[in-house]
């Protein structure tokens, strides 16, 4: 027998109500708390439970439901009208858990689609044809030491995607401290990014557009150069 989804809604709105008034009588003492409120926030409390399940993958639900291959399974039936009887009783902590649950969940998929974004953009960036550079004048050009050239050099080895502050130290040869004082500003100057790895948030550097354009004035093409 496969249970309609009409029996679902009737024993969440039945669990609903009967934990609702248990949550009164165990209230009783309370004067601020009226029968209404509590079986509005029982049958609430029990309308979230399939997002708990649905949240947790449980195929409870499905279960319940059956189709033609596999009939409907009565206990679990039961135990989930006990489930929402159980959400009913605890109404207020266990729509407040909900709540939660479903703020740190969007939190964490903002979180990771802001990394996942900082982590492409420099792939992005490495592997897309970038615009003529202009003339090799102005303040630019001037402005950029020669150590500063060397780690916008490593940050641009076609190899690497993303540099280590090591390895840039060691295709440099400058000091630890010189490396990251320097790519600090470069970052500042908009030649160079760094982003973190979400793991072990590791701090990664990466060569941006600006930084690409910025050694194309130094380095110019074969061809460029017989101009």
């Amino acid at each position: 027998m496969a249970y309609p989804i009409l029996s679902i809604v009737v024993a969440i709105l039945a669990a609903g109500a009967l934990g609702g008034w248990m949550n009164y009588l165990m209230a009783a003492k309370d004067e601020s708390r009226s029968i209404l409120k509590s079986l509005v926030l029982g049958i609430g409390a029990s309308f979230t439970v399939p997002l708990l399940l649905n949240m947790i993958s449980s195929n409870l639900v499905e279960l319940i439901r059956g189709d033609k291959g596999n009939p409907g399974d009565p206990l679990k039936l039961l135990v989930f009208a006990g489930i929402c009887l159980v959400a009913a009783i605890f109404s207020t902590r266990f729509i407040q858990t909900i709540g939660d649950r479903i703020l740190q969940e969007l939190h964490d998929t903002r979180k990771l689609a802001v990394e996942t974004k900082k982590e492409v953009t420099p792939l992005v960036t490495k592997f897309t044809e970038q615009p003529e550079a202009p003339p090799a004048f102005g303040p630019k050009r001037a402005s950029l030491q020669e150590p500063d050239l060397k780690i916008l050099q490593a940050l641009g080895d076609p190899k690497y995607a993303y540099r280590w502050t090591s390895g840039v130290k060691k295709a440099t040869e400058l000091t630890i401290d010189e490396v990251e004082r320097r790519l600090t500003d470069l970052c500042k100057r908009r030649l160079a990014g760094k982003t973190l790895r979400a793991k072990d948030n590791q701090v990664l550097w990466y060569l941006t557009s600006e930084g690409q354009r910025a050694l194309a004035l130094d380095n110019p093409a074969p061809e460029d150069r017989e101009r």
